[in-house]
Formats: C-alpha cells, sequence, structure tokens
C-alpha cells in the first residue's frame, strides 16, 4: 500500500473501467489528467501494488469536500484478476490513517444499496449509519459480476460517517448536544450501529 505517484493515474482509469465500464457516476475519473490534477486539493489516492510487478491492482481514495474538513471515501477499486484477497480492507485501513494524519474531523461513505460487500466494509471500519439516499444511484449504473445491477433500476445509497479524531464540544451546542444523546441513551463518544446491530440491504428504489 502507498500513496498516489506521477503516473499511477492511467492505471487507475483503467481499473475503473475494469470494474464499472462507463457506468461509474464520477466521470472525472475516467480521465487520467484530471485524476493526477486532482491529487493533494481535491483528491488523496491510496494505491495497492502487487510487489513482484509492481503491477497496480487497487486504488481507494479521499475525496475533500469543498470549504470543510470532512472527505467522502470512494473510488474503490480492485483488479478483476486480484478480487477475494483483502486488498480493499488493507486499502481501507491505510485510508482511515491518512485521514487521521490529514487531521480530518470526519469522513463519510456512501455505500451503494445493492452492493452489500461495501456496506459490511463500511460498517466492519467502525462506520455507523446515519442516512438513506433514496434513488441517488442512476439506473443504468453496472457492477461486475453484481446481478441488482441488471434491473435497470434507480438505486439508494446508505450513508456512513466516521470521526477519525475525537473532537471537543463547541461550549454553545454543549447543552443540547448533551441532552441529545442522553435522550436517545447514548454515552458521549458511542456511536449507533455497533456490531450487534449491523444490517444490509440489497433492494433497488
Amino acid at each position: 500500500m502507498r500513496h498516489f505517484q506521477d503516473g499511477d493515474e492511467e492505471a487507475i482509469a483503467r481499473l475503473i473501467y475494469q470494474n464499472y465500464r462507463y457506468s461509474y457516476i464520477k466521470e472525472s475519473f475516467y480521465y487520467p489528467r484530471k485524476i493526477k490534477e486532482y491529487q493533494g486539493d481535491k483528491l488523496y489516492s491510496i494505491i495497492a501494488l502487487d510487489a513482484t510487478n509492481d503491477r497496480i491492482v487497487g486504488h481507494f481514495a479521499l475525496l475533500k469536500m469543498a470549504d470543510s474538513n470532512i472527505a467522502e471515501i470512494g473510488v474503490v477499486v480492485v483488479d478483476p484478476a486480484y478480487k477475494g484477497l483483502g486488498i480493499m480492507n488493507k486499502m481501507f485501513d491505510t485510508l482511515i490513517q491518512t485521514a487521521q494524519e490529514a487531521g480530518l474531523y470526519a469522513i463519510f461513505g456512501e455505500a451503494i444499496i445493492y452492493h452489500i460487500f461495501s456496506q459490511k466494509s463500511n460498517l466492519t471500519h467502525g462506520f455507523s449509519e446515519s442516512a438513506l439516499l433514496l434513488g441517488k444511484a442512476p439506473q443504468d449504473l453496472t457492477i461486475e459480476n453484481n446481478q441488482f445491477t441488471q434491473t435497470k433500476r434507480r438505486g439508494s445509497v446508505l450513508v456512513g460517517y466516521k470521526r477519525p479524531q475525537k473532537l471537543p464540544v463547541p461550549k454553545i451546542y454543549k447543552t443540547i448536544i448533551q441532552k441529545t444523546y442522553r435522550l436517545a441513551n447514548l454515552p458521549p463518544g458511542t456511536l449507533a450501529g455497533g456490531t450487534g446491530t449491523q444490517k444490509t440491504y440489497a433492494s433497488g428504489v
């Protein structure tokens, strides 16, 4: 696992095509020039390499939100020939560490509802599901070896959040925040949706 280096952009674009053909919702990632241009500003890429031949076999990224100190996790793709080896989870660990080192207040992910593996992965890495966005995924989205994308119906996404580091409570909001947590029966610092309540979904909308 390593961070992006100049010259990686072509391989990243190829991985996007291998996994999604031309249906990926973030169209700019089909253009190597844009992938390179965004690095360090809008985008922090994690690269997985096959150590035997230096072949790029995976990509995962933090997409920094404008005018904020949070980032979306996404653009995660693994070479079809290397799937099932735990590469995504290793990239995920490196991604969270990168968010901590960058001092990000929070990271969030939008797991497509019929891509169950991404939901499970987010939960495994400590994310708390907080919203369901109905119909956000386009009907022409295709994912390799995913039968649910064959229905040609719009899909929803599950939004999960994670705080890479502890944050102080703003004094001006401290009372209302403490009251909200108390009414929800959640001790400060506890996230809902722990291992005892994890669920996954696989239906379109």
